[in-house]
Parts: structure tokens; C-alpha cells; sequence
């Protein structure tokens, strides 16, 4: 019995490799040459950046051109008794400006209320009183009603003498102009431009002096700015006795600014 039982686990044994070579899973393919799955010495991809090949540049490109537009804030401050004779002030001349406005071909929508407010306006006042003893009061002088209007003028030769109507019927308050173009992307483009070439110079200029040469771009960063070249600070302006000649305004050039941050890969 017990030799039967040998003999069956020697035949088990013998068969063993056989049936692990029947299906594929011998035990010389289950492991690979050592050369074959081992990673590369350096332990980098090829394709891989590092940091000491890689140069930042910040560089800013600038394009100037002349305005085509011209947005003006302009208004009426009216002062009255009562809040109700202020702001029927206010509405007369409001009216008279939107004529004007009209009459000089300046189109309802280049024209924006920016500003509406009414408020009592007071005065401080000294009481003395029987016992000699003083303090200070407020009472009530009117009202002051506001109405500010920004108009985009596309006629820049004439915003001057705009201006001077405007303020004939009533228009007593200038908060300011400023100048700009009615479509900046062309020269918002070109600043771009500009600012990627002065980028590249750089970078080239860099890699050179270290031995090296300017490989691919590996990320670029921009913010956008530009800056009108003329600005009016707040005014209040009275009616003219007589005529004068028409109010001198410059219209200059836009500057529009780009700054651009490119990070750049550096190979020998």
C-alpha cells in the first residue's frame, strides 16, 4: 500500500513540468532578461525638463495709435429750495443737453446716464443761548440735484466745442474725458506681438552667453494694459457771459501695453 502510493506521487511529480510547458507558463519565460525590465541608470525620461534647463522671461511689447473715440462725463447740479424745484431744474437742462447731443449727431447709444442723486444740503449755524453757553446747529438750506451723462463722441475734432454747447443750455459739470479706440484689438495684437519678440531676443541673448540655444517654449503667461494719454480732472463750469473760442482738448496717442512671462527650454 504504501509503495503504491510513492509510485503515484512520483508519476504526479514527473508530470508536473510537462503540463507547465503544456500551457505556455514555463518557469524560464515567466521571468525576463534582467536587462529588459530594469529602468534606465540616469532614472529621467529623455523627454523630461529640468529646472536648470529652463530660463524665464518677463518682457513688455507696446504699440501706440490714435484714438478714434472720446468718452466724456458730463452733467447738471442744480440747487433749489425743495427737493421737487431741484430736480425739475435738473430735468430742464438734462433735456436741453440731450437736444444738443442730438443736433450734433451723437447717437442714443453712445449716450449713458452714470448718475443720479438728490440731497439736502445744510448749514452749520452758531445758537447762543440766554445763559451765554453757544452750540452749533444744522438747518436745512435746499436741495442739490445731480445728473451725470457719459457721451462716447466719435467726431474728435469737435468734443471742444461740444463741450462749450453743452454747457451753454445748462451742462455745469465736467467729471472728465479719456480717449480710446472703438475696436483695441488690432493694437492690442500688435503690443502682444511685440512683447513675444522682445521675449525671444532675451532668451536668445541668455542661451547664448550660457552656452546653450533657445529649444521649444514651455509656457507663456500675458496680462494686458493699456493707458489713455489724456484726462481731465473733475469741473464745474459756468455759463459764459460772452463767447468764447471753443475749449482746446488734445486727443494724443493710446498706449497699449503687453507683458508677457515665457518659460523657455534650453538645449546644447
Amino acid at each position: 500500500m504504501f509503495r503504491s502510493l510513492m509510485s503515484a506521487a512520483l508519476v504526479i511529480a514527473a508530470l508536473a513540468p510537462a503540463a507547465c510547458t503544456t500551457t505556455g507558463f514555463s518557469t524560464a519565460s515567466a521571468q525576463a532578461p534582467a536587462a529588459e525590465i530594469a529602468a534606465p541608470a540616469s532614472g529621467f525620461h529623455p523627454n523630461s525638463i529640468q529646472p536648470e534647463t529652463t530660463l524665464d522671461v518677463t518682457a513688455t511689447g507696446q504699440s501706440r495709435s490714435a484714438p478714434d473715440i472720446a468718452n466724456v462725463s458730463v452733467g447738471v447740479t442744480a440747487n433749489a429750495k425743495t427737493a421737487s424745484e431741484a430736480m425739475a431744474a435738473q430735468a430742464a437742462s438734462m433735456n436741453a443737453m440731450f437736444a444738443t447731443l442730438a443736433e450734433a449727431g451723437v447717437e442714443a447709444r453712445d449716450m449713458q446716464t452714470s448718475g443720479l442723486s438728490l440731497y439736502p444740503e445744510y448749514d452749520y449755524v452758531t445758537i447762543n443761548e440766554d445763559n451765554g453757553v453757544q452750540r452749533q446747529e444744522n438747518r436745512l438750506r435746499g436741495y442739490a440735484a445731480s445728473n451725470q451723462l457719459t457721451v462716447r463722441a466719435r467726431d474728435l475734432a469737435n468734443v471742444g466745442a461740444l463741450l462749450d454747447r453743452l454747457v451753454s443750455v445748462g451742462g455745469n459739470t465736467i467729471n472728465g474725458i479719456s480717449y480710446g479706440l472703438d475696436d483695441p484689438s488690432p493694437a492690442e495684437d500688435e503690443a502682444r506681438k511685440n512683447a513675444m519678440a522682445a521675449a525671444l531676443k532675451r532668451a536668445e541673448l541668455y542661451a547664448a552667453a550660457s552656452g546653450h540655444r533657445v529649444g521649444r517654449i514651455v509656457t507663456i503667461a500675458e496680462q494686458m494694459a493699456y493707458q489713455d494719454t489724456v484726462m481731465l480732472t473733475s469741473a464745474r463750469a459756468d455759463v459764459p457771459a460772452e463767447p468764447a473760442p471753443p475749449t482746446p482738448v488734445a486727443a494724443g496717442q493710446i498706449a497699449y501695453t503687453a507683458n508677457v512671462t515665457v518659460k523657455f527650454e534650453l538645449v546644447k
